[in-house]
């Protein structure tokens, strides 16, 4: 599958080329800083809140998920860094202006946000439901919109979304997880030239 355009009579298609990045600026971590983990202690969200967890001095993190927290997991982060964890919907508005109003009593400032929740349904679009479409959707495109609606409060550092390559090269049974990250895509660059703080980050592929 390629991407292609006609431009003054030629064919162009769109290619993937692994760059090497120079640092241009500091990054944005403070320390005692507060930072919202999505995605609970899924996989990526682990691997990030660890990652801060063992990067930033007296770093505080709040890790949020639909499901019971792994007690396992918490404690291998708490040995490492005060770490709260807060179970909410984030597609549900009315819970993540809880969770909102919980932060604000707790700490009083959140610096940062990384959005890593999401859910895979692979099945071909024919045979797909419009539930399972809404399923994949929630922790995309409607968990966006109300972290975003709930937080404007908070005097952000920054806000990453946890994209895909999906959404650039698609992959077979995952049309509805493609647009989702295509949306994320966009909504970062919305954001982006709104408040010169939106990052997105695509994976599948580190370049």
């Amino acid at each position: 599958m390629a991407e292609v355009r006609l431009q003054q009579g030629r064919w162009l298609a769109l290619d993937w080329r692994e760059i090497t990045l120079q640092p241009t600026v500091a990054l944005p971590w403070q320390q005692q800083g507060v930072y919202l983990v999505t995605g609970g202690l899924g996989g990526v969200g682990f691997i990030v809140a660890r990652e801060l967890a063992v990067t930033i001095p007296g770093v505080r993190i709040v890790l949020v998920g639909r499901s019971e927290a792994d007690l396992n997991k918490l404690s291998e982060l708490r040995a490492l860094a005060s770490v709260d964890y807060f179970q909410a919907n984030l597609a549900d508005l009315a819970q993540v202006q809880a969770l909102a109003v919980w932060l604000k009593q707790h700490y009083g400032q959140l610096n940062g946000v990384l959005h890593s929740a999401g859910v895979v349904r692979d099945k071909l679009i024919l045979r797909k439901t419009e539930a399972e479409f809404a399923d994949v959707f929630a922790p995309k495109v409607n968990a966006v919109l109300n972290l975003d609606n709930a937080l404007q409060d908070f005097d952000l550092d920054f806000c990453v979304y946890f994209s895909s390559m999906t959404s650039v090269v698609g992959n077979p049974g995952q049309a509805d997880y493609a647009a989702a990250n295509g949306f994320i895509d966009a909504y970062a660059e919305h954001r982006q030239r709104q408040v010169q703080a939106g990052l997105k980050t695509r994976f599948n592929r580190v370049y």
